[in-house]
């Protein structure tokens, strides 16, 4: 699962995205879910006394790289340009959870938006950036 949120960064460190590393070079289709709403969903998790899993939480709306990489470019306003990589042999082509049961057993689903996700965290990047100069 591909994670994000705006970091909450110390005096002494800089912001950065916080993908895993095989973000850009492994990635074809990926689900990204807002951290705020993957806490909710362990929260609930734990919370239910009578239900003890497993159950996939995170993003079912599915994106593939040039996507998510375009809405970046274009909510910066960035001039950056798009690089592809070849992909490992292994990685798979589709990342999508079935999250049936968290909504059924948790009353769980992600309601933060990747676009949303992504406004949230490069208006807390900027922000930061700005207060560091």
């Amino acid at each position: 699962m591909n994670h994000y949120s705006a970091k909450q960064f110390t005096e002494n460190e800089a912001p950065h995205i916080n993908f895993s590393d095989d973000f850009v070079s492994e990635a074809l289709q990926g689900e990204f879910c807002f951290v705020e709403d993957l806490i909710q969903g362990f929260v609930k998790m734990i919370a239910k006394k009578d239900f003890f899993g497993p159950c996939n939480l995170g993003n079912p709306t599915e994106l593939n790289m040039k996507e998510l990489a375009t809405k970046i470019i274009t909510l910066t306003n960035s001039k950056s340009k798009i690089v592809y990589r070849p992909l490992p042999q292994d990685d798979p082509k589709r990342r999508k959870p079935d999250i049936t049961l968290a909504k059924e057993k948790l009353n769980w689903e992600p309601k933060i938006s990747v676009d949303e996700g992504l406004k949230r965290t490069i208006e807390d990047f900027d922000k930061r950036l700005r207060e560091n100069l």
